[in-house]
């Protein structure tokens, strides 16, 4: 029973780091600054998506602070599992948190109606990326 338990915590960390930690971090590093690296050029309309970018950035760290909580409540003895599935995420996902191209195209179809057509248009061309 008790590697069931530490196999449970493990993928709960994996779970938990992997939505509630790489997401924010995707946007820190990426979606904000190109963000307002297209507001400078005058591409997006302001605010565009910061408002809900700073929502998120709220949120998703919140949860996942409760996720731990119960992880340290529910599965003490397993804990360690569960910071090993943390950190296994976030040393494979932390490269995955700046611009590339999947980054990139799901920014681009996600925030579509900020972008006047011909910003969008020469991104596409630009960084390599399909038209939505």
């Amino acid at each position: 029973m008790n590697i069931i338990l530490l196999i449970v915590a493990w993928l709960v960390g994996l779970v938990a780091s992997a939505i509630f930690l790489i997401q924010p971090l995707i946007l820190l590093f990426f979606a904000i600054p190109f963000t307002k690296k297209l507001r400078r050029i005058g591409a997006i309309s302001w605010p565009g998506p910061i408002p809900s970018y700073l929502g998120s950035l709220i949120i998703l760290p919140v949860i996942f602070l409760l996720i731990t909580w119960g992880a340290y409540t529910w599965l003490p003895k397993q804990i360690i599992a569960y910071w090993f599935g943390v950190g296994f995420v976030l040393i494979s996902g932390i490269k995955k948190c700046g611009q590339n191209p999947t980054n990139m195209a799901e920014y681009l179809q996600t925030n579509a109606k900020y972008l006047n057509q011909d910003t969008l248009d020469q991104i596409h061309e630009t960084y390599g990326t399909k038209s939505p």
